[in-house]
């Protein structure tokens, strides 16, 4: 997934909270391809994105969507392919861009049709605890490597058995390396690595990660 930076990153969760839809193409409807977009915030400036792309029946369509909450659920619009997205400082996408990006949205996912779309900032300020999102369907497992709240050096092995999981209790800050295994106790080799860096900008006591 192409991660996006100040004309950058994308997000989403479970709590399907959109608000103010405001249509402004042929509208998607649920089929046999294409994901449901979940928009993390995890640098609390977006209060709606535009969203650019082909739905599951290769239509070219957009939306724009309100985003007040950490996680944005666009439910019942499906998307596949580049999709790009551009968030604005205010409602119903006016007050500006704040930052746009692109992400590939898969037609088929394993394991469910949402795919998260994550904002990343390399600006840590205070700790957070993580939020993963498997969007590659693989990671049953995560272990995680960097500094805790009271910057010491940290890491563990945490359970990742949904598309959205949590690792609660741990906060971390700063540089933060995640190795995913296909396991559920971090055995056996490795399917994925990623560095990312969490920032403590946002409200949320969360920072969404996705692989």
């Amino acid at each position: 997934m192409k991660l996006f930076k100040r004309a950058v990153h994308a997000v989403v969760g479970l709590a399907l909270a959109v608000t103010g839809v405001v249509s402004l193409g042929g509208t998607a409807h649920a089929g046999s391809s294409g994901q449901q977009l979940m928009v993390v915030d995890n640098k609390d400036t977006a209060a709606s994105v535009k969203v650019i792309g082909l739905d599951q029946n290769g239509n070219s369509v957009q939306g724009c969507f309100n985003t007040p909450n950490f996680k944005n659920g666009i439910g019942g619009w499906w998307w596949h392919g580049t999709v790009t997205v551009v968030a604005y400082n205010g409602q119903n996408c006016t007050g500006g861009d704040n930052w746009s990006g692109y992400t590939s949205v898969p037609s088929y996912r394993a394991g469910g049709d949402w795919w998260a779309i994550v904002t990343n900032d390399n600006a840590p300020s205070t700790s957070q605890q993580i939020e993963f999102f498997d969007n590659q369907g693989i990671a049953y497992s995560m272990y995680v490597e960097g500094t805790n709240q009271n910057g010491q050096g940290s890491s563990h092995c945490v359970a990742t058995p949904s598309w959205d999981s949590f690792d609660s209790n741990w906060w971390w800050r700063g540089e933060v390396h995640i190795t995913t295994y296909p396991t559920g106790n971090c055995s056996g080799s490795s399917n994925g690595y990623h560095v990312r860096y969490v920032n403590g900008n946002g409200s949320s006591s969360w920072f969404g990660v996705t692989n």
